[in-house]
């Protein structure tokens, strides 16, 4: 699916977002493209994140696959409030996967894979 926002500096961006619809509080249709509702009803909302997330994702871990989670964590709130990495590890690996999808998503990655398939 293809989503067409504007950026805070009101550029016109083009976005391809994967539109699974495999969680049924997604399929309600309440929420935007950057948005995942969890199980017990909060609300994640993932933010573009800026090159000091990428510094400090790299202090933090020299594996890219730790790095992305780490940035997707940062760029995460969660009704509102700043998502601490250790919370976002707790999360059910489904939410972390598609928290990070969206993450790679919005940022023009290409999709990682956490899981071998």
């Amino acid at each position: 699916m293809e989503i067409n926002t504007e950026t805070a500096d009101n550029k016109l961006i083009s976005l391809q977002v994967p539109n699974t619809n495999t969680n049924s509080s997604d399929v309600a249709g309440d929420l935007h493209f950057n948005q995942v509702r969890l199980d017990d009803g909060r609300l994640v909302t993932i933010h573009r994140s800026k090159g000091r997330a990428l510094q400090n994702a790299m202090r933090i871990t020299q594996d890219a696959q730790e790095r992305v989670l780490v940035l997707a964590a940062h760029a995460a709130h969660v009704d509102g409030q700043p998502f601490n990495y250790d919370d976002f590890m707790d999360l059910d690996l489904y939410y972390i996967q598609k928290i990070t999808e969206k993450y790679n998503a919005m940022m023009g990655n290409p999709p990682s894979q956490l899981l071998p398939t």
